[in-house]
């Protein structure tokens, strides 16, 4: 599997005061396997719309710009595709907040969110033993593209950027549902299964409700509880190479 090293990048000019999303990417900051897709003129007229947006804000953005992409893994790479809502908003400098760029996955230091608690929770149930830090990098290691439907947030704001990344969210699902096939999908809660509507039948989707603490023993009409779901030993048996959860 490729990987590719997330490089500490210099404060003085890779920052959110320094520097636009827009001019971040021209530098060639483009994730490894998704040149042709950033470079599609529908992608860049989104990404230059968000760049906009995010340059007029005053406050913290969350996570650090070049964190921003970190989820994307080459096409060829994708097992299992986990939809979040937006990046944790606590902190109070750009290195201090949660956020990493992986949708559940916190900064290891930081407290666990309560989701993530749960998600421990469930995967423990099913006989897994995780790592309880907060950091689940080792999920994207092997072959989990964890994207949030919005890829930025103000602090102390939530869901603040949710309607400008949007449409870039749909065009990155359409994308590899056109260029991949077999990949299992986890959709968590009625803002993640919104986007079943894009999946075709090359893929597998597993629907649960939401692991927050309003939700994580609710079945709804179209989903189990997440907790007891099995929902995690469930994707391994429908992908070649189990997760090492």
């Amino acid at each position: 599997m490729s990987k590719k090293r997330d490089v500490i990048l210099l404060d003085s000019v890779y920052d959110w005061k320094n520097m636009t999303l827009w001019e971040f990417l021209d530098e060639g900051n483009i994730p490894v396997g998704w040149e042709e897709f950033f470079e599609m003129e529908e992608v860049r007229k989104e990404l230059w719309k968000i760049s906009e947006h995010i340059s007029k804000v005053e406050t913290i953005v969350y996570p650090m710009i070049e964190h921003v992409f970190r989820a994307f893994i080459p096409l060829e790479d994708i097992k299992v595709m986990i939809l979040g809502q937006d990046p944790y908003h606590n902190g109070s400098n750009r290195r201090d907040g949660s956020a990493v760029g992986l949708c559940f996955s916190v900064k290891q230091g930081n407290s666990l969110n309560p989701s993530l608690r749960n998600i421990y929770k469930e995967l423990k149930r099913e006989g897994f033993s995780p790592k309880e830090n907060g950091d689940l990098f080792y999920w994207k290691d092997q072959g989990c593209f964890m994207i949030n439907s919005a890829l930025t947030v103000e602090f102390s704001y939530p869901e603040s950027h949710s309607e400008i990344w949007e449409e870039f969210t749909s065009l990155v699902i359409k994308y590899i549902i056109e260029h991949a096939k077999g990949i299992a999908w986890l959709l968590m809660g009625k803002y993640a299964q919104s986007y079943n509507k894009y999946i075709t039948k090359d893929h597998v989707v597993f629907f649960t409700s939401h692991p927050s603490p309003f939700s994580y023993n609710k079945a709804t009409k179209n989903a189990p509880a997440f907790l007891g779901s099995g929902v995690f030993q469930s994707i391994n048996n429908v992908i070649d190479v189990p997760i090492k959860w």
